[in-house]
């Protein structure tokens, strides 16, 4: 029969307290070591493919869910729907008006070096009408396989901030018709 480590601690001569204090700090080690392994697999396992691979135990490919050139403007335009969501109502009535909505456009792949996807910001093209303006952001991708083992199964997004939609919202999107 094994003997609980609390016991044993007891006996050593720590008393109550110090075996509380051990019990709460192994614990604490032990949360600690969940949270890090955590970390490590969201970190390792950036791409949609290596989570579904590991989490679902499904075979996809890099192309199935990496390649496809619209992630980046997925992504992108659930800030821009959250943006207008909770803009004030009368400054949502106004760009609804007056505004130039913003379109997300296809990803933009540079290449799979870092400094390519960095060096390149998010285009923001008007329409040769002026009626829209669209978004392009710079994206970077890795296969799971890929070479250099560090930088494999990763995919970076250049990012519109829902905080720079909402400025779109209140202030630059009303450029073109507002006057502003």
């Amino acid at each position: 029969m094994l003997t609980p480590l609390w016991l044993i601690l007891y006996v050593e001569g720590l008393g109550v307290n110090g075996c509380w204090l051990l019990v709460v700090l192994l614990c604490c080690c032990v949360a600690v070591l969940l949270c890090c392994c955590v970390v490590v697999l969201l970190c390792c396992c950036a791409r949609t493919s290596v989570l579904m691979q590991y989490f679902f135990v499904v075979a996809l490919s890099q192309n199935t869910t990496d390649v496809g050139g619209w992630n980046c403007a997925v992504i992108n335009n659930a800030s821009y729907q959250w943006a207008l969501k909770h803009a004030s109502p009368t400054a949502a009535a106004r760009f609804t008006k007056i505004g130039q909505p913003l379109v997300m456009g296809q990803d933009i792949f540079l290449s799979n070096a870092g400094p390519a996807w960095i060096w390149n910001p998010m285009e923001y093209k008007e329409s040769s009408d002026k009626s829209t303006v669209n978004v392009y952001a710079p994206s970077s991708h890795t296969p799971v396989d890929y070479g250099l083992k560090a930088a494999a199964g990763f995919h970076y997004c250049k990012v519109l901030s829902p905080a720079r939609a909402m400025e779109w919202i209140y202030i630059d999107g009303l450029r073109s018709k507002g006057g502003l």
